[in-house]
């Protein structure tokens, strides 16, 4: 019996060492996956603190391409309305307000220029939606433009011919000209 008990496991053996083998070369490759994802993550972890030291290099040069009177002078317009606002609050009032009448792309742009100048990131919608407002205001300016334009004088003297008895003068029409021409200028220069 002994002998057919050892041929038995020789066979049963022999039909299961491919199945052994197959296991083995499994876990063998699941192995090397692991490893695998563990060299890249690692790899990622240091391509991170690469970047990271890069930016601070950068940040770094940035901070140190303006001299330090510019950014004395930046930092104290900046916070110029808060110092005024500590002693003279009035003074301070009329800073905001004149502050308020700027459009208000200029006085973004202002604020992304001093962000630079100290080496501070700025947002891409932020710079995105300043150029927005930079072009509203130009369209704004050229609708007024083609309102003015479009003040038609010939209609403006008829109108005037019909409120007025016995007709225009000629020096009346020369001076209505002229204020029209002056209002026309003063507001090509005021845009």
């Amino acid at each position: 019996m002994p002998v057919i008990f050892t041929t038995l496991l020789s066979l049963l053996g022999g039909a299961f060492g491919p199945l052994t083998d197959w296991i083995r070369r499994k876990q063998q490759l699941q192995m090397a996956v692991q490893e695998a994802q563990q060299r890249i993550e690692l790899q990622l972890l240091k391509n991170e603190g690469q970047v990271e030291e890069a930016e601070a290099r950068s940040t770094g040069d940035r901070l140190n391409a303006t001299a330090a009177m510019f950014k004395y002078g930046t930092f104290l317009m900046w916070f110029y309305p808060f110092i005024i606002g500590q002693f003279r609050p009035a003074y301070a009032q009329v800073v905001f307000n004149n502050l308020n009448a700027m459009p208000s792309w200029y006085t973004s742009s202002c604020v992304i220029i001093m962000f630079a100048i100290w080496g501070i990131s700025v947002a891409s919608p932020v710079v995105t939606g300043v150029f927005s407002q930079l072009g509203s205001f130009f369209q704004e300016r050229r609708d007024h433009k083609e309102r003015l334009a479009a003040i038609n004088r010939p209609v403006v003297f008829d109108s005037l011919r019909s409120q007025v008895r016995g007709g225009l003068s000629q020096d009346f029409v020369n001076k209505v000209n002229i204020a029209l021409d002056a209002a026309d200028a003063a507001d090509t220069t005021r845009n």
